[in-house]
């Protein structure tokens, strides 16, 4: 992204009252095996790398929405 990276994203994200619980799965072509910490400490619910596998975003999909009432 050119103005700012994906965890910077997502803390803007959590720091918004109304959008700090949503679920956020952070898609990227960068290695981030190093930062998984960083990920989870800004609030990311799930990660996964390009290129895309369907059934690792099925997963991930399912694992953090609630059905809805």
């Amino acid at each position: 992204m050119p103005v700012m990276d994906g965890i910077e994203l997502l803390r803007h994200i959590r720091n918004e009252p109304q959008h700090a619980a949503l679920p956020v799965i952070m898609l990227t072509s960068t290695d981030f095996r190093g930062d998984l910490a960083e990920l989870r400490a800004a609030g990311c619910a799930s990660h996964l790398y390009k290129p895309l596998r369907k059934k690792l975003l099925y997963d991930s999909l399912r694992a953090v929405c609630r059905p809805i009432d």
